[in-house]
């Protein structure tokens, strides 16, 4: 069975469980709070089980939230880190290598090396 989460609701619940409030967690996605909460009702439903524990008061991550959270984070920093290597590889394929020689050695012997 393959369960499909997005991005935006993995980086959702991540947020959430680190502010343990919808209003911060939304602010810091950009989104608002209807937004954030039907986004993480929809997860919890992709997954079959509750992630957060909500009163008026506060959200807590459940003890299965919470560990689904700390799997997540892993995922996503991961996901970040291979982003950024194919960033790198992008960037040295692309760019311009400068080499500073003497007009003598760049007529002769980097001539020949390249």
């Amino acid at each position: 069975m393959m369960i499909k989460l997005s991005i935006r609701q993995l980086l959702a619940i991540r947020e959430l469980a680190s502010t343990r409030s919808f209003t911060v967690a939304a602010s810091n996605l950009h989104t608002t709070q209807s937004n954030l909460s039907m986004t993480i009702r929809e997860a919890e439903a992709i997954v079959g089980l509750r992630l957060f524990d909500r009163t008026t008061k506060f959200v807590v991550p459940t003890s299965a939230g919470q560990s689904f959270v700390e799997s997540i984070s892993r995922t996503l920093e991961d996901l970040d880190s291979h982003i950024a290597n194919l960033q790198a590889v992008g960037e040295v394929s692309n760019g311009t290598l400068s080499i500073g020689v003497t007009p003598l050695l760049g007529s002769t012997l980097l001539a020949q090396v390249i």
